[in-house]
């Protein structure tokens, strides 16, 4: 449950894994599964904020 705090992307598959904890079967385990190869993937990505000098920081927002 953190994961889907810190990563979105992945909170719809885990809902829906989440939805048979008290009766699990085989394929729920290989959908669980195949979310943390997922994620084991992806542990590299994001947004890397470093120490620097002179701080701008500059942001848009398109609110259509």
């Amino acid at each position: 449950m953190f994961l889907t705090n810190t990563r979105p992307d992945i909170q719809y598959a885990v809902s829906l894994v989440l939805r048979y904890m008290v009766d699990p079967s085989e394929l729920h385990l290989q959908a669980a599964k195949r979310i943390l190869r997922y994620v084991k993937g992806i542990v590299d990505y994001g947004i890397h904020y470093f120490k620097i000098d002179v701080t701008k920081l500059v942001g848009f927002n398109d609110s259509d």
